[in-house]
């Protein structure tokens, strides 16, 4: 489905400022700079993004908690599930947690692929894992399946209270478009209104995403007892009326 080996991709042509209509990875791959280490990785957008503004994870869980439809043997790579109107692939790059109902029965797996609902056999979906089952599973084993983190990053609403930034955008991206999200290394943030010189105050290093998904110093936060998505440490030294904050971007590696 995708250009094999990744160095098809990541060529002289290359850019992390690339806008894609047709995936040439899959999202969720990793492009780290050869030259100064920092990270990206490739996304689909579900809504506008900007360069210096977090981008949200959008997704969430396909399916709570739902039961296994058949046993599988330790070492096995495959199960199967019941689910109605699945498409090929919806889950590949998610993960699923089985049996954690009980400590001893808990796994996790990343799934590379999975079948479409077969009507002709009671909805059932065959789902494939990353590595074999540690432990057997039995029939009516509790899971849930988490879609791929990286195949819906959306602009951030008036809030961040319930929204986790996955990193900054390279590019202007709108809805349906691919594009290459920085996790790590040096990059500007957007200052948020309540800090319009982040990094000037004394010992004002660290930065926080707020509700827009600019950045605030913590000296200028109320915490209340809960703590805002940290996103990374400032590099330019604090000068008077700075307003360009250059952050080590801390999220992903």
């Amino acid at each position: 489905m995708f250009p094999t080996p990744l160095q098809s991709v990541f060529s002289d042509a290359f850019s992390v400022h690339d806008l894609d209509t047709i995936p040439k990875v899959a999202c969720g791959t990793r492009y780290v700079d050869t030259v100064d280490g920092r990270v990206f990785r490739y996304c689909l957008a579900a809504g506008t993004l900007y360069p210096g503004f977090g981008a949200a994870f959008s997704v969430g869980v396909h399916h709570a908690y739902e039961a296994v439809h058949a046993a599988a043997a330790a070492g096995d790579t495959t199960i199967l599930i019941d689910q109605a109107s699945v498409t090929v692939d919806e889950f590949a790059g998610g993960y699923i947690i089985m049996g954690h109902n009980a400590s001893a029965t808990s796994q996790t797996r990343r799934v590379v692929s999975n079948t479409a609902t077969s009507t002709a056999a009671a909805s059932h979906v065959i789902v494939t894992l990353d590595r074999p089952l540690a432990v057997a599973l039995t029939t009516g084993e509790g899971y849930e399946i988490f879609a791929n983190p990286y195949a819906s990053m959306n602009a951030p609403g008036t809030t961040a209270e319930n929204e986790t930034f996955g990193g900054i955008p390279a590019a202007v991206a709108t809805s349906g478009k691919y594009f290459w999200l920085q996790t790590w290394g040096p990059c500007f943030c957007v200052p948020g209104g309540a800090d319009a010189t982040p990094g000037y105050g004394p010992n004002a290093r660290e930065v926080f995403f707020v509700g827009d998904g600019s950045v605030n110093t913590g000296d200028v936060l109320t915490y209340a007892g809960k703590a805002y998505q940290r996103a990374g440490v400032i590099i330019d030294k604090g000068v008077s009326g700075s307003v360009a904050p250059l952050v080590m971007l801390q999220i992903c590696p």
